[in-house]
């Protein structure tokens, strides 16, 4: 199974889908027809119920059901896959679904603080074998040079330890390190219950433009700056800040289906219209949590009011993307 990737050290290229172009005809049918607007878009795997992390057979299922509903890339986050699942493993079933892969780096309530001297060093280097995932990929064919996920906070350890100065000196230290291992780290912005650090919508934005670096680029979700700020500030956070945007995510409050979410409801056309208008070379993702293994396991049901299963929400989305002419 593995013979051409020992041999050769690839697997190919995965096809990414091309945008579709507009026809004269549609402009006729601007009234009565979405405009399509994003034709490729990533999953995410918490989405999907345990076993999709931890064994080969969840992972594929995982990948082909995605792939059925219009994705045709997906993020994972290899901190948390079960020992069955290895590099090679999931890039070989990563190329026979023709999906591609986004490593989302992830490190919670760590020992010590990162926003300290002590603390920086041992971050840096769960990141780097947390990354290392997202350079195999790139090198086989199935993945980008870019990560993404909150790997600026201390997620889930309150913000007691949080210093200015020292978030300044890990942003300049995960710079350093998209330089070593060529590439793009998109630090993302979480809630307040969530975050480790005070008002991560403002800090996160500001670290990134003070190292003014490609390397370093913001990963904007709308679920959490929705959190943050209102859904009616969504879009002028996104047009603010995006020279910076490296990554975007269409998580919803709640991690309810975006047709659950009226306020989304009512500023999709012109969200989906700014992305591919300011961002065309950036794929978004959704991001749905399951219920049973992620919003409970992880204690976040005061945070997050789904209580559905992840995959259910995932397919109401793609249902909703649809309507709005993205897939």
């Amino acid at each position: 199974m593995f013979d051409s990737l020992k041999t050769t050290g690839t697997l190919g290229t995965a096809p990414k889908h091309q945008p579709k172009q507009l026809s004269a005809g549609a402009f006729n049918c601007f009234l009565t027809q979405p405009i399509p607007t994003i034709q490729t878009m990533k999953a995410h795997m918490l989405a999907f119920r345990k076993d999709a992390w931890t064994t080969l057979a969840g992972f594929t299922a995982m990948l082909k059901h995605a792939k059925s509903l219009g994705f045709s890339e997906i993020v994972v986050i290899p901190s948390i896959f079960g020992p069955e699942l290895t590099k090679q493993d999931v890039a070989v079933i990563a190329r026979a679904t023709g999906v591609r892969l986004t490593t989302c780096g992830f490190r919670a309530k760590a020992p010590i603080s990162p926003y300290t001297k002590a603390g920086v060093d041992p971050a840096i280097a769960t990141f780097r074998q947390q990354f290392a995932w997202q350079t195999f990929f790139v090198n086989v064919g199935v993945g980008d040079p870019l990560v993404c996920g909150p790997v600026l906070d201390d997620w889930g350890a309150g913000t007691s330890a949080f210093r200015s100065q020292g978030l300044l000196d890990f942003g300049n230290e995960l710079e350093g390190l998209g330089k070593e291992m060529g590439l793009t780290i998109c630090a993302e912005i979480v809630n307040k219950d969530e975050s480790g650090i005070r008002d991560p919508h403002v800090a996160i934005p500001g670290v990134i433009r003070k190292i003014n670096s490609d390397k370093l680029r913001l990963h904007a979700d709308v679920v959490h700056i929705s959190m943050l700020t209102g859904m009616d500030n969504v879009i002028p956070f996104f047009r603010k800040h995006a020279d910076i945007i490296g990554a975007i995510e269409c998580g919803m409050p709640g991690r309810l289906a975006m047709s659950e979410v009226p306020e989304f409801g009512a500023i999709a056309h012109e969200f989906f219209e700014l992305i591919e208008q300011n961002h065309p070379t950036i794929d978004p993702s959704v991001e749905q949590f399951d219920y049973h293994d992620v919003i409970q396991a992880f204690g976040l049901e005061k945070t997050y009011s789904n209580r559905r299963a992840g995959v259910q929400v995932l397919e109401d989305d793609a249902r909703f993307l649809r309507e709005h002419g993205c897939l």
